[in-house]
């Protein structure tokens, strides 16, 4: 075991991915790049932050009575791995994809009659949510496993995973190597038996700028533009709600958004900028897109309501927005309308 542990320990340190250029949070220009300068440009150490800084992620709570194909379907609709499950007082159990996979697919079981309170974890190891990331990282080593549900009180306000600490950067390559050598599973051959952490990590960084690209789409298939035009526009729009908000506010709303577009935002100066208003706005996007100003207003309309996902002007953050910013993302069913083309400058104004 140890030879297999020094192995793992070389192996992730050393291992290549080709990261394609882009604002991603791994990106570059497109060199090969080791996996130790992407998750650990700063050798001396990671910076400590709470756990905080997951509250309100995508976590999704069901009942013992649910089926495994609801599970199935809430983790694809979702885009997650896992879901927690309650007994109506509390977290009493946690159902992951390879659950999913093992437990029911593999163990011939109906997916449509399986109840999550047959297959689920139990008991569920969570944490504060205003615990350090050591904690997590600690937890993860210690119990083997790379979800952390997160507590506020008997409340599940959040979920910590490795993915998070690999792409957010919060923890060492040091520690996230003690992460995967403890999943190492003793007397198996290594090779075969190990978490195959590159290439897990290659997955996440296409996830994640799948999620990037998904929200493009919708942004185009609404306003006719092209991939740059969307992409310029979506920017512009990000660094108004960011730059509006105070800078303690400013963690939490950019953590809500693609992973790919959160490292650009966290390079802008400290803020808020209130002077940036909406009609402000509209004239930015037409200027960089040569649009006239209906256009742009539609534009700017477009990529607010592509946001409602991420940012809702009607919860905790979204409220910490300026009215005339927040008006973008509040929830609407009439302005997903195709933005018509106008070309004419004499409405830039």
């Amino acid at each position: 075991m140890p030879e297999a542990r020094d192995r793992v320990r070389r192996d992730f340190a050393g291992r290549s991915i080709e990261v394609p250029g882009g604002t991603g949070v791994a990106a570059s220009s497109g060199a090969m790049r080791t996996v130790r300068e992407l998750i650990d440009p700063h050798p001396g150490g990671a910076v400590s932050r709470s756990l905080d800084l997951y509250r309100h992620a995508r976590l999704i709570v069901q009942r013992e009575s649910t089926t495994a194909v609801e599970a199935a379907r809430a983790m694809q609709t979702n885009e997650i791995g896992c879901v927690l499950v309650s007994d109506g007082r509390g977290i009493v159990g946690i159902v992951t994809d390879r659950d999913l996979a093992l437990r029911v697919v593999g163990a011939g079981r109906v997916p449509g009659e399986t109840r999550l309170g047959t297959i689920m974890s139990s008991p569920v190891a969570m944490l504060d949510v205003n615990a350090p990331h050591a904690s997590a990282v600690a937890l993860m080593k210690k119990r083997r496993f790379r979800r952390v549900p997160l507590v506020d009180g008997p409340r599940a306000v959040g979920m910590v995973t490795l993915d998070d600490l690999v792409l957010e950067r919060t923890a060492t390559l040091e520690e996230l190597v003690g992460i995967v050598e403890a999943q190492i599973v003793e007397g198996g051959p290594a090779r075969t038996r190990r978490f195959d952490e590159w290439t897990s990590l290659a997955r996440r960084h296409s996830r994640a700028l799948g999620t990037k690209a998904k929200l493009l789409s919708n942004i185009r298939a609404a306003t006719l533009l092209r991939k740059e035009q969307a992409e310029s526009a979506l920017v512009l729009v990000l660094e108004a709600l960011v730059g509006a908000v105070e800078d303690e506010v400013r963690p939490r709303l950019i953590q809500r958004l693609p992973v790919a577009l959160r490292s650009r935002m966290r390079e802008l100066p400290p803020g808020p900028r209130r002077t940036t208003t909406q009609r402000q706005l509209v004239r930015r996007v037409g200027e960089a897109l040569g649009f006239g100003r209906a256009r742009a207003e539609a534009i700017v309309l477009a990529v607010g309501a592509a946001l409602v996902p991420f940012v809702r002007a009607s919860d905790p953050v979204g409220r910490k927005l300026p009215a005339d910013l927040r008006a973008l993302v509040a929830a609407r069913s009439s302005r997903g309308a195709r933005a018509r083309r106008r070309e004419d400058p004499s409405e830039l104004r």
